[in-house]
């Protein structure tokens, strides 16, 4: 595995630096008893080993696993409550349109769809196929309008069959009004996404142009562009080098990458600032700091991470990082014996992961 084979397209937006994604596929589902679990596809079918029936072969196993999950989720009501913070960038959602009848009075079954939720900004209309990859802002025009092409929708459920990928990180806020919004509602978020995969096609020159129309939409002008510019070209003149427009398209994504950090900073906890307003849907919106959710992004480690620091399947990063007596009480919690009746061994020998040694004498035997 190469460093460009898991390059993210932008800095813990939309995806993680870790090769595992689009490899590791995690089932998100809520059970029969409204627990939510976090399974892989070996640990699903094992939690529901007692649906295997001797005349299914491993693939009709699992799909009968997956039928089973899928009809547990609750659909997701389209109403004019609904809050579009529900819909997730990276899941796919089944969406089940209303019955309507031909112009003979014949009753039509409602069509159903797979929407795959790729992208943050409005990727158009939908095509007319049953699967189709569509976009944040896309997806939450259809719950707002609560028809298409296909008639009205009569409900909305999470689509869970193809497994879901890691998750990357989002906040979710609200205004002083109460209106929910979460990362991708944001303008900024949405232009530099469409920035970056629209020019990945295009020349240096094509490619520079469309990010300085980016910084002039949201600074009003290139001053604290050029600013930082001159800096950078300074230290190229220093050394000797040529000013081309790949070193410059080179520093304007990077400029364009700050703002974004900014923005994601602003949101975080641990700006101890009044946060500015932030344009959403063209208007500026003042945001409730208290409102303010963040969900981290997921990453799959390698099982020797497991193993040399102790951890627990499904560890929360953000546990440890907090707790400061995360591991202090894992020692502790190891160091209970293991063997309860002391007449099975006569020397233990302890270890920190709490795999211990128990010797037995049997010299007197």
């Amino acid at each position: 595995m190469t460093k460009s084979g898991i390059k993210a397209e932008m800095d813990g937006i939309l995806s993680v630096l870790c090769p595992t994604q689009e490899i590791v596929k995690l089932y998100d589902f809520i059970d029969e008893e409204n627990i939510r679990h976090t399974l892989t596809l070996s640990q699903l079918e094992s939690k529901y080993s007692y649906l295997y029936d001797k005349s299914d072969t491993d693939e009709t196993f699992t799909e009968k696993v997956l039928d089973h999950i899928q009809r547990l989720q609750k659909p997701i009501q389209n109403d004019l409550n609904f809050d579009p913070t529900k819909i997730e960038i990276g899941k796919k959602y089944r969406i089940k349109f209303k019955d309507t009848f031909d112009i003979k009075g014949n009753k039509v079954k409602g069509r159903e769809i797979i929407l795959d939720v790729k992208y943050p900004h409005n990727t158009g209309v939908l095509k007319g196929s049953d699967n189709e990859i569509i976009g944040y802002q896309s997806f939450k025009n259809l719950l707002k309008n609560g028809h298409t092409v296909y008639g009205n929708v009569e409900f909305i459920q999470e689509y869970i069959k193809d497994g879901n990928n890691l998750k990357s990180i989002n906040f979710k806020f609200k205004d002083t009004i109460g209106k929910s919004y979460q990362i991708w509602d944001i303008d900024y978020i949405q232009d530099l996404f469409a920035i970056v995969k629209s020019t990945k096609k295009l020349d240096s020159t094509q490619a520079l142009e469309e990010y300085k129309k980016l910084i002039i939409k949201y600074d009003g002008n290139l001053d604290n562009y050029n600013k930082s510019k001159e800096t950078l070209f300074k230290t190229y003149q220093n050394n000797g080098a040529n000013i081309s427009d790949t070193h410059e398209l080179k520093l304007i994504k990077n400029y364009a990458k700050q703002i974004q950090q900014n923005i994601l900073f602003s949101l975080s906890k641990n700006n101890p600032n009044k946060i500015n307003p932030i344009k959403i849907n063209n208007n500026f919106v003042t945001i409730d700091k208290n409102s303010i959710q963040t969900e981290a992004y997921e990453i799959v480690m390698p099982k020797i991470f497991l193993k040399e620091f102790d951890l627990d399947n499904y560890t929360n990063l953000d546990e440890v990082l907090n707790n400061e007596n995360y591991f202090y009480n894992k020692i502790i919690k190891n160091f209970d014996t293991k063997v309860l009746d002391e007449n099975h061994y006569d020397l233990e020998l302890k270890r920190t992961n709490g795999d211990h040694i128990y010797i037995k004498d049997y010299t007197d035997l």
